[in-house]
């Protein structure tokens, strides 16, 4: 069955993981970029990890179903 909030969600999970890829690899030439630029990409990647550790939690997943039911 379909619902366009899964796709929404794993739409969501896929954007997140794709920034943080790109903030890792950016990170890899790390020795060539500014401190402050280092630590903020640090910093976009825990954000990022935090929300996609949100899109993948128990709350996020049983409001998910609860909304499913309701729209039958």
């Amino acid at each position: 069955i379909g619902c366009h909030k899964n796709i929404v969600l794993e739409s969501s999970r896929e954007a997140i993981e794709h920034n943080i890829k790109f903030y890792r690899t950016l990170l890899l030439k790390q020795d060539k970029l500014k401190r402050d630029i280092v630590s903020e990409l640090q910093e976009k990647i825990s954000i990022n990890q935090r929300l996609l550790s949100e899109l993948s939690s128990p709350f996020a997943t049983s409001s998910h179903k609860e909304n499913q039911a309701r729209e039958g």
